[in-house]
């Protein structure tokens, strides 16, 4: 009896008719495996290849170190339920290969078995979407993976933290551009001001909180000319020593605008690099209460309110969908 025959006796109830229906049971076979496997984890958001330090061999030491790196962060994930976030080396020169796992401090969700499930996935993603390159850099929707060779960047020491690449992706409900002038009634800024003032506020923020994150909102009372409400996060790497954290974020910020000056009037966009990353929008994409929040009243007074955390829950944030990928 051929092979498929037998499977379709062992699979299917013994009275069904598989002789008599060869084609109808192949098709029943197949629904059934479908039901069982497991969906594959979703698409990573955005990557970043080989900016710097070449590229590797399939069969080398750079490669068999970069696996140790891979089981290694996974490992450290788990195990680190309150950062979230691990970094570490393998191998000596010219061999090392240093890497960095972030997963993102705004959703309720991620907790450390599913940060190292992240880590893993995206670690997969930069293996299969960046070959054989010795850096690589990929954005999933939980968290932030970065490697690279011990002669583009170490991922231990700080240093200047000025940004040696960055990726920018812009939300697929963000794209269309906030309107310039007339100003708004929010201390007469355009669109561009509300957004870099209140980066600039959840950076502050996120420098000198201990988890090195923060969200905003910043409530616009206009009559128009800009969205009711923009929201922010800021993250560094929580080992990043305060002026550090801030010194990164300001500097990807400043890069962004000089590099896209007409991106930072959109509605939202999200600037990774290795160490930091912020992000915003015009809809409201972490779980709890904004720990920065900047308002206006009728009057046009600005008001702020400011908290240490964001711990109050409120709805899950949506799926960040990129409908533009810059790489600077």
């Amino acid at each position: 009896m051929p092979i498929y025959r037998l499977l379709l006796h062992k699979l299917l109830p013994s009275h069904f008719p598989v002789d008599a229906y060869p084609a109808t049971a192949m098709i029943a076979v197949i629904l059934l495996t479908l039901c069982f496997t497991p969906f594959a984890a979703a698409d990573p958001l955005g990557h970043l290849c080989g900016v710097t330090g070449g590229g590797y061999t399939a069969v080398s030491t750079y490669g068999a170190n970069l696996e140790l790196l891979s089981a290694a962060l996974r490992k450290n994930a788990s195990s680190t339920p309150i950062t979230l976030f691990t970094k570490g080396s393998v191998g000596v020169a010219p061999d090392t290969v240093y890497g960095v796992a972030l997963c993102h401090g705004g959703d309720a969700a991620t907790n450390a078995s599913a940060c190292a499930d992240c880590v893993g996935a995206a670690f997969r993603d930069a293996q299969e979407l960046c070959v054989l390159m010795k850096t690589a850099r990929v954005l999933r929707e939980t968290c932030i993976l970065s490697y690279s060779s011990g002669s583009s960047h170490d991922f231990i020491s700080y240093g200047s933290n000025a940004p040696e690449s960055l990726l920018v992706l812009i939300g697929h409900d963000d794209i269309k551009p906030m309107p310039g002038p007339p100003p708004d009634t929010l201390s007469g800024q355009n669109a561009s001001d509300v957004v870099e003032s209140l980066l600039d506020e959840t950076a502050r923020m996120a420098a000198y909180t201990t988890a090195r994150y923060a969200t905003g909102r910043v409530e616009v009372n206009s009559t128009g000319a800009l969205p009711a409400v923009i929201y922010s996060s800021a993250q560094c790497n929580p080992d990043m020593p305060p002026d550090d954290c801030r010194s990164c974020l300001h500097g990807i910020k400043n890069k962004f605008v000089e590099t896209y000056p007409e991106s930072i009037s959109r509605q939202g966009a999200w600037a990774v690099a290795a160490s930091c990353n912020f992000r915003y929008g015009t809809h409201l994409f972490y779980q709890g209460q904004p720990m920065y929040v900047r308002t206006t009243d009728s009057s046009g007074v600005v008001q702020t309110t400011t908290t240490t955390t964001n711990t109050t829950a409120s709805s899950p944030a949506p799926v960040f969908v990129p409908t533009k990928i810059y790489k600077i």
